[in-house]
C-alpha cells in the first residue's frame, strides 16, 4: 500500500550517465565492485528475513477496532478481525501489517509493551494511518529492507530505481512494484524455468515469504525495478571542490533594483538551460511535510547535459541515512516546470501551468558575495496522481535565482503544496498541506 505524499525522500548520487562523461578506466574504477553489491543484496535479504521471520507475542491490550486516540479508525490483524490474524496471549511469526507504517523490531518490541495497536488494516480506500498503531506497510517494509532512513511510498520508490528489462533480468533485493497499489521483495527463484519466485512482502495481515507465479504478477502490472545503487552502472556521487560556499548559519539578503513585473513563462529563462555536466549544487533543506524526517541537506550534481535532455542526480542527506535518485528533464523546459522539478522532482505533478506571478530585479548577498538575482513570485496551478485520483494541486512559489548558481539556480526558495482531496458526499473537500524551504549552501562543477 501507499501513502499520499512523500517529498523528501527520493533524492540522491551520481549515476549511469556520468560513467559516459569520465574515462573508461575512471568510470570503472568508481563503481562499486560486485563482491560489495553482492554483500549488500545479502544484507537487504537478511534485514527482510528479520521481519517475516520475527515472533513476538501480543496481549488483548494490543488489539483495537475503533477509533485510536487521535479518532483515526484502527482494525489491527488479529484473529477477531481474520481467522489467519495474530493471536493475543500467544506466540506470533511476522511483524503485523499497518496502513502507513514504518516500525523497527525494536519500536515494536517496546510499543507493545506500551500497550498500543498491533497493525493497522485499511478496510476502505480513504483511511488514514493511525499515529499510534505498530507495523509496517509494503512500501515501509521494503524502505526498512533497503535501510533507508525514511519511509516510502510504492511512487517514490519507482523515482529511486532503473527499470529493468522484465522479470528475468531480477536480482535479489529487486522490487516487482505495482504503483499505487503493492510492492514486493524479490528473494529468488522457486524453479530454473522461472515459472515461480519467493518474494518477502508485507501483506494484508503480516509481513510473509510468498510464493507467487511470474506470469500473475506481470498480467497484473508489476514492475521489476531496481535500487539505483545496487545497479553496476551505478556510479557515487564525486564532488569538486565547491566555487562557491556559505557557512551551515548563513543567511541571505534580497535587495530590489525595482518593482515587480507580470512573469510571462514562455519568455522566462530556465537556469536547466544553462546547466553543465558535473555541476552541482548543495542545500538545506527544511520543510513540514508529515514524511519527512527533520531537516537535511540535497546534493544535485548534473550527470548529462546534451541535446534536449538534462540528466540530474540527487542525494538527500538525512538523520540517519541517505536516499540516491535521479531524473531527466527537458534541458529547455519552462521555468515554472523548472521551479517544480527542483522542489519535487520525484512526485507525478502534471499539467503545471501559472495562475500569476512577478518577478523582480535586484542583488543577493551571502556569505560577502553578491549575486546579480531575480525574486520570483507566482501561484501554479498542476494535477497530482495519488490512488488512482487526479487531485487538484495549488502550488504557491518564493524564490531568488541567479546566473551565477550551478543547476537550477536557486540561491533560495520556499514552496508551499496544497492538495485537494475529494471528499465523501456531503463533506468538505480535505486540503493536505505541505511546505519546503531551500537556502544554497555550496555550488561548483567537475572534480579537479
Amino acid at each position: 500500500m501507499t501513502r499520499a505524499r512523500s517529498r523528501f525522500r527520493r533524492l540522491a548520487g551520481l549515476g549511469l550517465l556520468v560513467a559516459a562523461l569520465l574515462p573508461a578506466g575512471a568510470a570503472q574504477q568508481a563503481r562499486a565492485p560486485e563482491a560489495a553489491l553482492s554483500a549488500r543484496r545479502d544484507r537487504m535479504l537478511a534485514v527482510a528475513r528479520s521481519y517475516a521471520g520475527f515472533d513476538w507475542q501480543g496481549s488483548a491490550r494490543n488489539v483495537l477496532h475503533g477509533p485510536d486516540a487521535n479518532g483515526v479508525q484502527v482494525d489491527t490483524p488479529d484473529v477477531s478481525f481474520d481467522a489467519r490474524g495474530w493471536k493475543p496471549d500467544a506466540t506470533n511469526h511476522g511483524m503485523p501489517y499497518a496502513w502507513g507504517g514504518f516500525t523497527s523490531i525494536e519500536e515494536f518490541r517496546a510499543g507493545v509493551a506500551q500497550d498500543r495497536p498491533a497493525g493497522q488494516v485499511p478496510t476502505t480506500e480513504r483511511a488514514r494511518p493511525s499515529a499510534v498503531a505498530l507495523g509496517l506497510d509494503c512500501s515501509g517494509f521494503i524502505a526498512r529492507a533497503w535501510e533507508l532512513p525514511v519511509k516510502q511510498s510504492t511512487r517514490s520508490l519507482g523515482a529511486l530505481c532503473y527499470p529493468l528489462p522484465g522479470q528475468s533480468a531480477l536480482q535479489p533485493g529487486d522490487i516487482l512494484d505495482l504503483f499505487d497499489s503493492h510492492v514486493v521483495l524479490f528473494e529468488r527463484w522457486v524453479d530454473e524455468a522461472h515459472t515461480h519466485m519467493l518474494v518477502f512482502e508485507a501483506g494484508r495481515l503480516a509481513v510473509t515469504e510468498s510464493d507467487y507465479a511470474a506470469a500473475d504478477l506481470q498480467r497484473r502490472g508489476f514492475q521489476p525495478l531496481r535500487y539505483k545503487p545496487l545497479d553496476q552502472r551505478w556510479v557515487p556521487m564525486t564532488l569538486g571542490e565547491p566555487a562557491f560556499s556559505a557557512e551551515p548559519s548563513a543567511d541571505g539578503h534580497w535587495t530590489a533594483g525595482g518593482d515587480g513585473v507580470p512573469l510571462d513563462p514562455a519568455t522566462a529563462a530556465s537556469p536547466l538551460r544553462d546547466a553543465r555536466p558535473l555541476q552541482w549544487a548543495r542545500y538545506a533543506v527544511t520543510g513540514n511535510d508529515p514524511q519527512f524526517a527533520g531537516d537535511c541537506e540535497r546534493v544535485t550534481l548534473v550527470s548529462a547535459a546534451e541535446g534536449e535532455r538534462v540528466d540530474t542526480q540527487s542525494e538527500a542527506r538525512l538523520p540517519g541515512g541517505t536516499i540516491s535518485t535521479g531524473r531527466s528533464c527537458a534541458h529547455a523546459a519552462q521555468l515554472v516546470d523548472a521551479l517544480v522539478d527542483f522542489a519535487a522532482p520525484d512526485e507525478p505533478l502534471t499539467a503545471i501551468t501559472l495562475r500569476e506571478g512577478t518577478v523582480a530585479a535586484g542583488v543577493y548577498e551571502l556569505a560577502g558575495r553578491s549575486f546579480p538575482a531575480q525574486r520570483i513570485e507566482a501561484q501554479l496551478d498542476a494535477t497530482h496522481v495519488v490512488r488512482h485520483q487526479d487531485l487538484p494541486v495549488t502550488i504557491t512559489v518564493t524564490c531568488i535565482l541567479s546566473p551565477e548558481v550551478a543547476v537550477h539556480g536557486v540561491l533560495e526558495a520556499s514552496f508551499r503544496f496544497d492538495t485537494v482531496w475529494s471528499a465523501e458526499p456531503g463533506e468538505e473537500p480535505l486540503v493536505g498541506r505541505h511546505t519546503s524551504s531551500f537556502a544554497l549552501r555550496a555550488c561548483g562543477g567537475p572534480p579537479r
